[in-house]
């Protein structure tokens, strides 16, 4: 029989309570550990939450401006007056204040508008074969903004003059300067008997039994031509040039066939 002495026991104590005490320390410090990961993380997702708040704020101030916009630009087009050829099955809106010349509803029809400080020509060509001629070759190229008509896509072309005339002038020195304040808008679409996209430009088949009836030699099928001329003190530098490409693009949303 083992017989223990109190100070065995005292020491048995202390080992037992230094043990317990080591263990529950432990333990604290595990789950302290894991109470400031999990206070670091939430801190972390509060900063996400607040930024996330921040961006859908500025989010809906920015699509308030888009529709104050939007509004705006529809408002315009709702006082807008409508041109509508029955002879070639279209219709497209124009501004009130523009003049239009009906040459021939058959090939050509122009809106124009003209004041000191500005001259617009907005021209259809229809099923007019001819080479556009960009003007000088100081006129930098530039993509124009997508339009879609009849669920396809176009890009119209960009004519505009530099301030500085350099002749020639590669992509690179027309990204770096100074437009001018004389631009063009440039778009051609050719459509078959059935209304369907087909090409820039139609193509022309001899006359056989084979060709089809509307790609036969002097007809060209439904050919389009979209020239849009801005100049003048209104259209100066790179911001006249893009927005004399949003009001083509404006137009040309309009332009829907009726037949």
């Amino acid at each position: 029989m083992i017989n223990f002495s109190k100070t065995n026991w005292l020491t048995i104590v202390l080992i037992v309570t230094v043990c317990a005490t080591g263990f529950f320390a432990y333990q604290w410090w595990q789950v302290k550990g894991e109470l400031v990961k999990k206070i670091e993380e939430n801190e972390s997702l509060i900063k996400q939450v607040d930024k996330l708040q921040k961006e859908i704020e500025e989010l809906k101030v920015a699509e308030g401006e888009i529709i104050k916009k939007v509004e705006k630009v529809t408002d315009e087009i709702i006082e807008w007056k409508t041109y509508r050829n029955k002879v070639s099955g279209f219709e497209i809106k124009y501004p009130k204040d523009w003049k239009i010349d009906i040459i021939d509803p058959q090939h050509s029809i122009d809106f124009t508008k003209e004041t000191p400080q500005e001259k617009i020509r907005f021209a259809i060509g229809i099923n007019l074969y001819g080479e556009f001629s960009a003007g000088p070759f100081s006129r930098c190229i530039f993509k124009g903004k997508e339009i879609t008509i009849k669920r396809t896509k176009f890009y119209p072309t960009i004519f505009s003059d530099l301030r500085n005339e350099l002749p020639n002038p590669t992509e690179e020195e027309c990204n770096i300067s100074v437009l001018g304040d004389t631009h063009t808008v440039y778009l051609e679409m050719c459509f078959d008997e059935n209304l369907e996209y087909i090409d820039d430009r139609c193509p022309i088949c001899p006359d056989s039994p084979k060709c089809p009836k509307w790609k036969k030699e002097g007809y060209w099928g439904n050919y389009y031509q979209f020239y849009f001329h801005c100049e003048g003190e209104k259209w100066q530098g790179r911001e006249g040039m893009q927005r004399c490409s949003q009001l083509f693009n404006q137009i040309m949303a309009t332009f829907k066939f009726i037949n």
